[in-house]
């Protein structure tokens, strides 16, 4: 977990026990689907660049996280909601450069495998 992670799970408190379901779940088996929305984000887009995955924990709330390393690590983002995100019913590459370039500085373990997935023009807008 990384304070980015943590302040959002403070602001979707009522998120708190399905998020914990999540983790166990991946604890168990990181290659196990968290229902039917688990899924990485699209590949050409900023959050796909970095390899992160999503799983909805309610309609519009999202856990974002990454599965890397060997063994297998739990690498959990926070929750963010389609807007937040910028991956609504209207896509806003903005947000989602501003968030990656946000989230690509949680953990410094995974700083050198994620400089090299955002372009030079993905800094913090």
């Amino acid at each position: 977990m990384c304070p980015a992670y943590d302040e959002s799970l403070i602001k979707y408190r009522t998120l708190e026990n399905k998020a914990n379901d999540f983790i166990r779940m991946k604890a168990q088996n990181p290659a196990q689907k968290f229902g039917s929305s688990d899924y990485p984000y699209n590949s050409d887009g900023p959050l796909g660049k970095m390899k992160l995955k999503h799983a909805h924990l309610s309609q519009d709330i999202s856990i974002v996280y990454r599965i890397a390393g060997s063994p297998s690590k739990l690498y959990l983002f926070g929750l963010f909601s389609h807007n937040e995100s910028g991956t609504g019913n209207t896509k806003n590459n903005k947000l989602q450069k501003s968030l990656a370039a946000r989230l690509k500085n949680q953990f410094p373990d995974l700083k050198d495998d994620l400089d090299y997935l955002l372009e030079p023009t993905d800094t913090l807008l």
